[in-house]
């Protein structure tokens, strides 16, 4: 399974490198902007899922949504955010939204609930 989280916190990244840690069927690549996760999607990186940070420098995660919906990604897309975002995500293209500190009982619920096997 291949994740990406666009996270711009390195606390926080750290806390989803140690999460998926113990998964060696998981390829996980953590990057800190929209900017760099466009990127790491146009080199080939064909995530399952997503995880994204609200607010970031430069950009949001809902800016990242609307732009992979644009281009016809069908990836599901949990915006991850220190706010409950659920009515900001309306129109992003995102699937949901949980609320940080977000708990990895509630991450691995979301792979388990958008994630086809």
């Amino acid at each position: 399974m291949k994740i990406l989280i666009l996270e711009d916190e390195p606390m926080i990244q750290r806390a989803y490198f140690r999460m998926f840690a113990r998964f060696t069927e998981v390829e996980l690549r953590v990057v800190s902007s929209p900017k760099e996760g466009l990127q790491t999607i146009d080199n080939g990186f064909k995530p399952n899922i997503i995880f994204s940070d609200w607010e970031m420098p430069g950009s949001t995660g809902g800016d990242f949504c609307k732009v992979l919906r644009e281009r016809g990604e069908t990836t599901p897309i949990i915006i991850v955010s220190g706010q409950d975002r659920s009515s900001d995500i309306q129109g992003t293209g995102a699937n949901e939204c949980i609320v940080k500190p977000a708990l990895s009982d509630q991450i691995f619920q979301m792979i388990t609930k958008w994630v086809k096997s």
